[in-house]
């Protein structure tokens, strides 16, 4: 099974600070060094994004204006920051969808947040997921004597689809963009009733039904941090051969997303 990996950064309208934070693009360089013989997608809506950063040679940049769902769902055309949520929510589905609709049946593909250190596609418990239900979800973890202790089961943070977990996914957002308002700043429970609404459907299908257990039996894949990482200047990514400023070790979308969290 072939995956790939990608990743979403977006801003607000009339942000002027938008770059990715130098300890999140730091991930992206370890994860991609860690996996050299994966394909990761970094999903911008402009290259000032990254531009001051150094590409390592298995993460190609893709622009999501390219997507035709920005110019016709119109969530996206929302610019007020309380928007992001939503947005960033549903563009992970729609990259997600976009991915698969390119490749073999057999492969699959990942979104995560850029606060995973690992991306762990080589992990057991991702392919068992994946082979029997076609989805996998990451899930939160706190450090307890050396081991990850799940206290979150699902985090749209790190979600994985392989092709036949693809009607799922479009399930999914067929869902998401029925119940989108504009008085609305998130679609996370939306994305959560998909699944409770697939798995009433599918609980007796063949040897492998979607389980109402979802959440344990599909998710809880121990790659999200409580919080996220701590900001740290050891957290400092590889800058490109032309950059004489340093990059922000944060920003003010960054901000924004850990007030609302």
């Amino acid at each position: 099974m072939v995956l790939s990996v990608n990743y979403i950064w977006m801003r607000p309208d009339g942000e002027a600070s938008f770059e990715i934070p130098s300890p999140s693009f730091f991930f992206l360089q370890k994860n991609a060094a860690c996996y050299p013989d994966t394909q990761f997608n970094l999903w911008v809506e402009d290259p000032k994004a990254y531009e001051r950063y150094a590409i390592p040679a298995n993460v190609a940049p893709q622009q999501l204006n390219s997507l035709p769902a920005f110019s016709e769902v119109p969530v996206f055309s929302l610019g007020e920051a309380r928007y992001m949520w939503a947005k960033v929510d549903i563009a992970r589905l729609f990259v997600l969808k976009h991915v698969l609709d390119g490749t073999n049946a057999s492969d699959g593909a990942i979104y995560t947040d850029f606060d995973v250190k690992d991306v762990a596609i080589h992990s057991d418990a991702l392919e068992e997921r994946l082979r029997k239900y076609g989805a996998a979800f990451g899930g939160t973890y706190v450090e307890v004597h050396n081991s990850r202790q799940i206290i979150s089961p699902f985090e749209n943070g790190y979600i994985a689809f392989n092709g036949k977990g693809l009607p799922l996914l479009e399930h999914i957002l067929d869902g998401v963009l029925e119940n989108v308002r504009p008085e609305r700043s998130s679609v996370y429970d939306d994305i959560k009733e998909g699944l409770y609404s697939w798995a009433e459907m599918h609980r007796n299908d063949g040897d492998d039904p979607f389980p109402m257990e979802w959440g344990t039996k599909v998710g809880c894949l121990p790659v999200l941090p409580r919080g996220g990482f701590k900001v740290n200047r050891r957290y400092a990514a590889k800058p490109a051969a032309h950059c004489t400023r340093p990059a922000p070790l944060t920003s003010a979308i960054s901000q924004l997303f850990k007030v609302e969290s």
